[in-house]
């Protein structure tokens, strides 16, 4: 009796024994995958992070230099309309001296200008793709009084199109007594002013 009821209870457990080994090898089993799948569905992510980091850095470049295009760009079309940006306007500055010269009747007007070169600021100036010239421009005057070399200049900061800036100059009195009468030469006057030009990269063709 007591062999029957081993061999029962032995075929019993068996059938338990074999349904655990069965659940723990599942179990197993899901666990290694779940931990598999977890691995790459982080790895995944990890790399549509980087993905998503890298274009939003590209979008926010992009952004920003369009933000700064639009905040500048106008202030490079009044560059280029001032004739600062672009091709040297040696007419108009010719044209304003002549034009002035009349007008303050000054008693006498010579000027030479020179051929334009590469200028190089007496600082550290970052200019980027854009390179300065200059183009030097000596005056010989004879003025009734000092007056009429601050109207000349008046004229040119006004009318004449590009920038400049007073570079050196010297007076000189000619008559002992000021004469105030038209055409009177009573001070004689050298200065050398510096025409200032940024030439657009490449071509130097000025954009519209």
């Amino acid at each position: 009796m007591a062999d029957k009821n081993s061999r029962f209870d032995w075929a019993y457990l068996r059938g338990a024994f074999v349904v655990l080994f069965v659940c723990t090898v599942l179990s197993g089993g899901m666990l290694t995958g779940g931990y598999y799948f977890r691995a790459r569905m982080g790895q995944t992510n990890q790399t549509a992070h980087h993905r998503f980091s890298d274009v939003s850095r590209r979008y926010l470049s992009v952004d920003d230099e369009e933000k700064t295009f639009r905040e500048q760009q106008p202030k490079f079309v009044a560059l280029q309309r001032r004739g600062i940006v672009g091709q040297e306007n040696r007419l108009s500055w010719l044209e304003t001296l002549r034009e002035a010269s009349k007008v303050i009747e000054l008693p006498q007007l010579n000027y030479q200008l020179a051929a334009q070169t590469p200028y190089t600021p007496p600082y550290a100036l970052n200019t980027g793709a854009f390179q300065i010239f200059s183009s030097t421009m000596k005056l010989e005057l004879g003025l009734l009084h000092e007056g009429d070399f601050f109207d000349l200049l008046d004229a040119l900061d006004k009318k004449a199109v590009g920038l400049y800036s007073v570079g050196r100059c010297s007076f000189l009195r000619t008559e002992p007594v000021i004469k105030l009468q038209v055409n009177t030469k009573n001070i004689s006057a050298s200065c050398e002013l510096q025409w200032y030009t940024i030439n657009l990269p490449g071509t130097g063709i000025v954009m519209q």
